[in-house]
């Protein structure tokens, strides 16, 4: 549902931000979507919208939530690579 209202706002034309696909990879992590939300913040980052801290968080957060540790401290270096992780970040794959 989120994502189609996400299709429908990019045939609309409706300029998409970081702050837009954080709101649908936050519901999609919620419903246990995780892949789904990884997909779609890949998708992001191909279309050349730069990933912001709260989509790293709420990412991470999700990953860990699920048990999946690995996944979690992967995107974690992959952030350390671009981005300057805060305290919470390093907390939630402790």
């Amino acid at each position: 549902m989120a994502l189609d209202l996400l299709r429908k706002m990019e045939e609309r034309k409706i300029k998409l931000d970081a702050a837009k696909y954080n709101i649908i990879i936050d519901g999609l992590c919620k419903d246990g979507k995780l892949d789904d939300a990884i997909n779609l913040f890949n998708e992001m980052e191909m279309k050349g919208i730069k990933a912001n801290v709260i989509t790293y968080n709420t990412l991470i957060g999700g990953l860990c939530k699920d048990g999946r540790w690995n996944d979690g401290a992967e995107l974690l270096r992959d952030m350390i690579k671009g981005n300057h992780p805060q305290r919470h970040h390093f907390q939630c794959v402790d």
